[in-house]
């Protein structure tokens, strides 16, 4: 009873200091949330998830209209798509899943914590060494962090817990519901971490399996290893076709994700241990323990079991051989935050290591050899670590462990209470560098930001735009970059479409469209972010006729003021579907340079076959523009340097700086500003930025991660009548302006290209289906701003057609003259097998169960 009610105590403990940890890492006036990722990724997907449950009743979607233009919803299965935890949101559907989201992110993290201790517990540690190790585990680098940062990184940890206690149940009962239901509720969670989820549950299977054997007093032989191992493997695999529903069309989705592949890496390097301490310790973005656990890994390589030595040589591999988390990445780059499951496997050891201590099972000089080795790494590294006050954390820590493994062989007082003299100071340690973490990110969302971004008042001024029009257009937000990035994927409405997108996974063509063939602006640093664009002919193309602004909007006219910001209407917008008859080939198109690329969408639509050159369409469009000259203003004050070069300008600036440059004015209506030129950066380590009347272009530093490669910066800004002047800001840095070319023009209101406009039915245009009529006038090609894709199918009349590409990136097909019903409907490839393998893994479970069922009645 007294250790039940200790148990229960610590319990108590576990969950109050979560909760107040968590409150506390917020600080004054913020929420448990961050700028960005969380609020533009992990927040908004699972609110979108919501909605389209709600307008469809669907619980398997396929398709996103709504994102980036139309895109598999599969390429966004990475933010919780089938996530248990995000389902249960769907049940409170006046709750803002933002809230629900900072909420149930704290109830994991604790949990996780409880199941952790229990499972400590039940593997016969005492409430002491269970309690700090899950303290340990509570304020190691990624749990908090993480959690209201990228919260896929954590949040399948409760289920990975469990799972660890069903191998345990497994062995010892016979019993596998829990082993296949922790494991297939991981993989629902997160699918990314499952995977290294399902190397650690592997390797502690192996363990327990040894030591099972072991206790039984049974001879391991590699027939019985075999068979046994099959059947262990065989409850994770069926788990893993339980999730099959998840994993094949995320597994096909994936594969279109050419854009985000990683450098090219060495096979010496993946293959040679490594431990970058930075990264490796204490950080959110890797397991995040202390130096301890390198102690403990190198100390469990000396223990008297081999089983024992089993699992401290497969994690300390697994942790150091770059190769598994290369693989574990998806062979995209080398990053500890992959290793993140193996935490609570680390934690067992390291309880491990202090019932060996305590007990004096460990001999004194495997005890201190390792503490010296790792405080001599340490040292030698110190170069490595970029932080000064962490390489002598790291180093004290090191210290420390090593000088309480000495006092404790001598003195039975330290050896009563090792388990707070091991592991406070690492827990102190984890508490300092955490609090460090959080206060040098600033991340953190301020409460009243998020409260104005997440305002209904700028979703009833959406809802105001879109109930105006019976046509079948886009509606966007426009700000400031920092508020573009958070509404990224930010829909108000079911039937609210962006061309925005922020994802690890998205349709290549869109991305490909964008980058290179139209080059529209990239203002953030990671190539992922496909921003809101300012470029009024990519407005124009994609069908963007409204705009919420709280700013003026050249080529836009305002129609209405409301609480949420004001409502900007472009007439001239294309509709999102047409029929035209005017086209121009592929080939001819990619003859056209800069800006003809990106004006010829006013004219004509980009076709496998087309009707005219290049040559016929620069001649036609000499009608709405000619070259200019753009200079900028020579500078040199100490702080600012410009100086004009053959072929450009050499620009050197400690700050940010604004210059006015002259443009041909504007005579009888608003216009637009077309100007590129290349980068040259002279100290590639670090970013540069430059706008234009506040369209930014972006290079980010080549050691950034998701590096965009941005080196021809590109712009097309609107002008007010009457405009003489445009502000340019040369961003901070070093670098090379050159091959510059500006032109000035206008839009032409009347090109006759959406000839014919497509009516969409708006009841059923929803989930993967479209629907609408059009009355086409002659012959020509149906035109969407959909980005293509092979799952579409579609029919005119009933009749199935062929789909192909258009405009380089788009869904389009021919069209006859005359009255025609259509009808887009998008199968997501993978998702039937997925079902099917789903089905099979149900199949299979209730067979076991009914065969257990079976087996126990012979047994009465």
């Amino acid at each position: 009873m007294k250790e039940r009610r200790k148990g229960l105590l610590w319990e108590m403990a576990l969950i109050l200091l979560t909760v107040a940890a968590c409150l506390y890492s917020t600080g004054a006036g913020n929420i448990f949330g961050a700028k960005v990722d969380w609020s533009s990724q992990h927040s908004v997907f699972p609110e979108y998830f919501r909605q389209q449950f709600y307008r469809t009743g669907q619980f398997f979607p396929e398709f996103a209209l709504n994102i980036g233009g139309g895109q598999n919803i599969y390429n966004f299965s990475y933010y919780g798509l089938f996530s248990p935890v995000f389902l249960i949101g769907y049940l409170l559907p006046n709750v803002k899943m933002s809230d629900y989201m900072m909420v149930a992110s704290i109830v994991c993290l604790a949990a996780a914590v409880i199941i952790l201790y229990r499972w400590l517990k039940s593997r016969e540690f005492t409430a002491a060494v269970s309690g700090m190790t899950a303290l340990m585990f509570l304020f190691a680098g990624p749990m908090i962090y993480q959690s209201s940062h990228q919260i896929m990184f954590v949040n399948y940890m409760p289920f990975l817990c469990l799972t660890f206690l069903g191998i345990d149940r497994y062995f010892e009962q016979k019993k596998s519901g829990l082993l296949i239901g922790g494991t297939f509720l991981m993989i629902m969670t997160s699918f990314y971490f499952s995977i290294g989820g399902i190397l650690a549950l592997g390797l502690y299977g192996i363990y327990r399996y040894a030591r099972t054997k072991e206790r039984a007093e049974e001879m391991i032989t590699v027939k019985g290893f075999l068979g046994d191992g099959l059947r262990f493997a065989r409850r994770i695999l069926t788990a893993i076709m339980l999730a099959g529903v998840l994993l094949v069309p995320t597994a096909m989705a994936l594969l279109g994700r050419s854009g985000s592949k990683g450098k090219k890496t060495d096979i010496w390097q993946l293959l040679t241990p490594q431990i970058n301490l930075e990264k490796f310790l204490y950080g959110a973005y890797g397991p995040g323990l202390s130096c301890l656990m390198l102690i403990i890994l190198l100390t469990g390589l000396f223990y008297k079991k081999a089983y024992e030595k089993i699992l401290s040589l497969g994690c300390l591999v697994v942790l150091t051989v770059p190769f598994f988390s290369y693989l574990l990445n998806g062979a995209l780059y080398i990053r500890p935050k992959s290793l993140i499951p193996f935490l609570p496997l680390l934690c067992y050891l390291t309880a491990k290591y202090l019932e060996k201590l305590k007990n004096q099972k460990i001999a004194r000089i495997w005890m201190l050899l390792p503490c010296l080795a790792i405080i001599i790494y340490i040292y030698l590294k110190k170069d490595d670590v970029k932080s000064e006050v962490l390489w002598k954390l790291l180093l004290l820590d090191a210290v420390i462990t090593l000088l309480i493994c000495v006092a404790q062989a001598y003195s039975a007082w330290i050896r009563k209470y090792l388990t707070v003299a091991v592991l406070g100071p690492v827990i102190l340690s984890l508490i300092v560098t955490g609090s460090y973490s959080w206060e040098k990110s600033g991340n953190l969302e301020s409460r009243k930001a998020y409260e104005e971004d997440t305002s209904r008042s700028i979703g009833k001024a959406v809802d105001k735009a879109i109930t105006s029009d019976s046509g079948f257009y886009r509606v966007e937000q426009v700000g400031n970059e920092e508020e573009n990035a958070e509404n990224l994927n930010r829909v108000w409405n079911s039937e609210q479409y962006i061309t925005s997108l922020y994802s690890s996974s998205y349709n290549a063509d869109y991305q490909n469209f964008r980058k290179n063939d139209f080059q529209v602006e990239q203002p953030y640093r990671n190539f992922l972010m496909q921003s809101v664009s300012q470029n009024p002919v990519f407005r124009q193309l994609m069908g963007v006729k409204y705009l919420i602004s709280s700013q003026n909007i050249p080529g836009y006219e305002k129609k209405w003021m409301t609480g949420g910001g004001d409502v900007y209407c472009n007439e001239n917008a294309a509709p999102i579907a047409y029929e035209t008859d005017q086209t121009m080939s592929e080939a001819e198109y990619d003859r056209l340079d800069f800006p003809y690329n990106q004006l010829v969408f006013t004219r004509y639509a980009v076709t496998k076959d087309g009707t005219v050159s290049a040559g016929q369409v620069k001649e036609k469009l000499a009608e709405d523009i000619e070259k200019c000259d753009f200079r900028i203003p020579e500078k040199n004050n100490g702080i600012s340097l410009v100086v004009p070069t053959e072929n450009g300008y050499q620009v050197k600036m400690k700050k940010q700086q604004e210059f006015e440059v002259a443009v041909p004015e504007q005579e009888e209506k608003d216009g637009v500003l077309f100007v590129q030129f290349r980068i040259e950066n002279k100290k590639p380590k670090e970013d540069i930025e430059i706008s234009l009347e506040g369209e930014r272009n972006k290079l980010s530093s080549i050691q950034h991660v998701y590096y965009n490669r941005n080196t021809v910066f590109t712009y097309a800004v609107g002008l007010e009548k009457g405009q003489k002047t445009v502000r340019l800001s040369l961003g901070k840095g070093e670098y090379t302006i050159k091959d510059m070319s500006a032109y000035s023009g206008v839009l032409n209101e009347d090109t006759g290209l959406y000839q014919s406009v497509f009516r969409v039915d708006k009841e059923q245009t929803k989930g993967n289906l479209i629907q609408g009529r059009i009355k086409s006038q002659k012959d020509g090609m149906f035109i969407t701003s959909i980005p293509f894709d092979k799952g579409f199918e579609m029919t005119i009349d009933g009749v199935k057609v062929k789909c192909e590409k258009v405009n380089k990136a788009f869904l389009g097909f021919h069209l006859e003259a005359g009255k025609h019903k259509i009808r887009i409907l998008y199968h997501a490839p993978g998702v039937t097998a997925g079902k099917i393998l789903t089905g099979l893994g149900v199949l299979i479970v209730i067979a076991g169960a009914v065969r257990k069922k079976k087996m126990r009645g012979v047994n009465l």
